[in-house]
C-alpha cells in the first residue's frame, strides 16, 4: 500500500459550476416569501433581482409541469446565486470555486432556513451538480470532426 498523500485541490480549479438544487412540496408561493427570511437571515452585501419566469401568470406555472420548478428569483451574495422558485430553491457557487466545505456549509445554512421558515410541506427532490472543465494541451486529446 502506498503512502503517499493524495491533493486536497488542483492548481488550477477544473469546477466550472456547481448546483445544489432542491423541490419541495409548499402551501405557500415561497417566491414571495423566501427572499424576505433569507435576507434578514444572511449577513453581507445581497443583490435581489426579479428573474424574466416571473411574469408568466401563477396560474400557467402551477399547470405546466415545465414551469412548476423553476426559479422566479435570484439572490447575488459574494460567492454564491440562491435561486427560488414557489416549490424549489437553488444553490449555485460563483467562481472562483470555493471548496466543498465551504459550499456545503452554504448548503446546510439554506435548509436550515427553510427548516425554521415552516413554510415547506415536504422535500420531493433533491440533487447536486457539477460542471468540471480540464483543459489539455496534448494534441491526442483533441476531438477532431472529419466530414464525410
Amino acid at each position: 500500500m502506498m503512502n503517499e498523500k493524495l491533493p486536497r485541490r488542483l492548481h488550477k480549479e477544473p469546477i466550472i459550476d456547481a448546483l445544489f438544487e432542491c423541490r419541495f412540496l409548499a402551501h405557500l408561493p415561497l417566491s414571495s416569501i423566501l427572499p424576505g427570511v433569507i435576507f434578514s437571515d444572511l449577513k453581507g452585501e445581497k443583490k435581489l433581482e426579479r428573474l424574466p419566469h416571473a411574469e408568466i401568470p401563477e396560474v400557467i406555472r402551477n399547470n405546466d409541469p415545465n414551469l412548476q420548478y423553476i426559479p422566479l428569483i435570484r439572490i447575488r451574495l459574494a460567492d454564491y446565486s440562491l435561486m427560488i422558485g414557489d416549490r424549489s430553491m437553488a444553490v449555485a457557487c460563483n467562481l472562483p470555486y470555493q471548496g466543498w466545505p465551504h459550499f456545503k456549509s452554504m448548503i446546510l445554512s439554506m435548509m436550515e432556513i427553510l427548516k425554521q421558515a415552516s413554510l415547506v410541506d415536504g422535500l420531493t427532490r433533491y440533487s447536486l451538480k457539477y460542471v468540471d472543465l480540464i483543459e489539455s494541451k496534448d494534441p491526442a486529446d483533441q476531438v477532431s470532426l472529419e466530414t464525410v
